[in-house]
């Protein structure tokens, strides 16, 4: 079988590089999503607030794990361009990293050490197995960046990831039950250290608007047990996915998931594109200023 465009365009050396962001957030909400931002390599020209807001905040507990002086970190990693009229400003986000240093002042965790780095903000490319294509044998490098990687007080290794959310409450935290993300961490962390995960550890950073009557910024730490099948599972599971997309690359068929064209967070960035008649204008859009190339990676 000769690899046509489409399959070699998501290959590098011959191997699929797949990250969470991608698998989950792309090709498992939309085939027809995955095609404009992994084949296509094109995504929105939008600034999102949320995202640059979240950043920043990583970059400051990271500080605060390593004993730096973490609200100058927040001042300098903060994104100029937040709107004015966003409630989340700079001095919003240095009361929520106050908060959070309050919360946790007697942490109870330990940052792991591997080659005598510390575990923090760790970007990582690992193999997790190959999947067959016909008669093309395809290796799967899954790659990310783990915030933090901690043992308890009594030896166990965790994973632990920072999330900003504007939306709180038991829903959003029951989203990471079964999360393409987390597990994944905790696969491969346990591969690095050949040592089992027993978790994975999500620190809740809320940043509602300020109310008369209701919460506004909050924080919030939970423990979600993982055992070893847990990760077996994982991996079967995701190597699956990784089949089925490539075989979608192979034969160029991607459907279009039409219940995520509009959802709870709003319209699609593809929207625009998915909704003209012709293959001719999908992609003369596609190449307008509305859409710029992906130069995102986990790793970098």
């Amino acid at each position: 079988m000769n690899p046509n465009p489409t399959l070699t365009s998501v290959l590098e050396n011959g191997a699929l590089v797949l990250d969470a962001t991608t698998c989950e957030g792309k090709w498992m909400s939309c085939p027809r999503k995955f095609y404009h931002y992994k084949v296509r390599k094109r995504e929105a020209a939008k600034f999102y607030a949320g995202r640059e807001f979240g950043k920043a905040i990583h970059v400051a507990l990271d500080a605060l794990r390593l004993g730096g002086d973490y609200l100058s970190a927040l001042d300098s990693a903060f994104p100029i361009d937040m709107p004015m009229e966003d409630h989340r400003g700079l001095d919003y986000a240095r009361q929520l990293v106050k908060k959070y240093a309050d919360e946790f002042a007697s942490e109870s965790y330990a940052t792991v050490f591997h080659n005598s780095k510390p575990m923090l903000e760790m970007g990582f490319a690992h193999p997790i197995g190959s999947v067959t294509l016909d008669s093309l044998t395809i290796p799967v490098i899954w790659e990310g960046k783990i915030d933090r990687v901690v043992r308890d007080q009594t030896g166990r290794l965790f994973v632990l990831d920072y999330k900003t959310s504007i939306i709180a409450g038991e829903t959003w935290w029951q989203t990471f039950k079964r999360s393409t993300q987390q597990e994944g961490y905790a696969f491969v962390v346990s591969a690095i250290l050949n040592e089992p995960v027993h978790g994975f550890i999500i620190d809740g950073l809320f940043t509602r608007k300020p109310t008369k009557t209701g919460k506004g910024m909050e924080v919030e730490r939970r423990i979600f047990p993982l055992e070893l099948d847990d990760l077996k599972r994982w991996q079967t599971n995701t190597l699956n996915v990784c089949s089925d997309l490539l075989r979608a690359c192979a034969t160029e068929q991607f459907n279009e998931h039409t219940s995520q064209c509009m959802t709870k967070f709003g319209p699609c960035e593809y929207l625009q594109v998915c909704s003209l008649s012709s293959e001719a204008m999908r992609n003369a859009l596609l190449r307008s200023d509305e859409y710029q190339n992906v130069t995102w990676r986990p790793t970098e």
